[in-house]
Parts: C-alpha cells; sequence; structure tokens
C-alpha cells in the first residue's frame, strides 16, 4: 500500500472530512497511541498504519482491502 492508497481509502470508506479526522485524532494503541498522520511521519510502514488503523475501526475485509479492490476507481 502506497500513502496515496491509504489516504484514498479513508476518503473512500470514512468521507472525506471523517477520513481526515481520523488519520489526525484517532490514537491508535497498535502503533504506540499515535495517529495515523503521527505513524506515518515518523516513517512508519503505510501497510502497518492501515493494518492498526483498521484493528481499531474494526473495519470489515471491504475496508481493510479496499486498495485491492475493484470497486476503487483507476485513473
Amino acid at each position: 500500500m502506497r500513502r496515496s492508497e491509504l489516504a484514498e481509502a479513508l476518503t473512500a470508506c470514512f468521507g472525506a472530512a471523517y477520513g481526515s479526522s481520523l488519520a489526525a485524532d484517532l490514537a491508535l494503541p497498535g502503533l504506540g497511541g499515535r495517529t495515523v498522520n503521527q505513524a506515518l511521519e515518523d516513517g512508519e510502514d503505510v501497510d502497518a498504519v492501515w493494518a492498526a488503523f483498521c484493528t481499531e475501526m474494526d473495519a470489515g475485509e471491504d475496508v481493510r482491502w479496499y486498495h485491492r479492490s475493484t470497486r476503487r476507481k483507476h485513473t
């Protein structure tokens, strides 16, 4: 997963405003209490960040694997 795919998945699955808010504000225990944005700024692996986010949100498989799904718009 690339950072752009993570951003796309957040927007597509949670909406632009809510996805952005979650990335900035939701503390993820799996990442030492850091947010998505903080973990990415610290150089954490994007796949690990997305996995921790999905675990904390109790996201279904459709969200967890959105970046590999056929419902994703390829441009």
